[in-house]
């Protein structure tokens, strides 16, 4: 996991706690799948039930959530950067990277739970999206994910939560933004 754009607003103590963390969500997930294998194909629920063996709703939920909570983590990982780079195809849309920035700030100031997210829509535009419980449906790929949850900063922060998104959303890898908007 990538560690060095997340060092610069949380403490190695608290990357080590989510890393745990995330380490425990994928064993979770691994056991439901050596315990149901007909439920998942790849990280995708199959319809498919096995008459002799009804799967559980349970596991069903379970799978649907670890997966979701597995992907908004990794995504998590990946946002941060120390290096800051000029990203001109940000342009097209804000008139800075520090509009952009504010944008994905203002999204989430008053928020306390769940993930903000990054993405490209259908049209090539960037779009936020909050998720604060897991998606019934399925998701768009997020480019750049903030954990909106107390436990990603009040080991660092205590109860002040705008500074840890201040520095979250400073530290924000722009550059996978303006890669995913040069590729499409």
């Amino acid at each position: 996991m990538k560690r060095e754009g997340l060092n610069t607003f949380l403490s190695s103590e608290n990357i080590d706690m989510h890393c745990r963390y995330l380490k425990q969500l994928r064993l979770r997930l691994s056991i439901i799948r050596k315990s149901y294998p007909e439920l998942l194909c790849g990280d995708q629920i199959t319809s498919f039930r096995r008459i002799t063996r009804r799967i559980p709703d349970e596991a069903v939920t379970d799978a649907k959530r670890l997966i979701y909570d597995i992907k908004m983590h990794e995504a998590y990982f990946n946002s941060f950067t120390t290096i800051k780079e000029k990203c001109q195809s940000l342009k097209r849309q804000f008139s800075s990277e520090e509009s952009l920035r504010y944008e994905i700030y203002d999204i989430i100031k008053n928020e306390d739970h769940g993930y903000a997210f990054a993405y490209i829509d259908e049209k090539g535009r960037i779009k936020f999206s909050l998720l604060k419980e897991f998606p019934v449906s399925e998701t768009p790929t997020p480019l750049l994910a903030i954990d909106l949850c107390e436990h990603a900063y009040f080991y660092d922060y205590l109860f002040d939560k705008d500074t840890y998104y201040r520095r979250a959303v400073e530290s924000l890898d722009l550059r996978k933004i303006e890669e995913a908007l040069t590729s499409s």
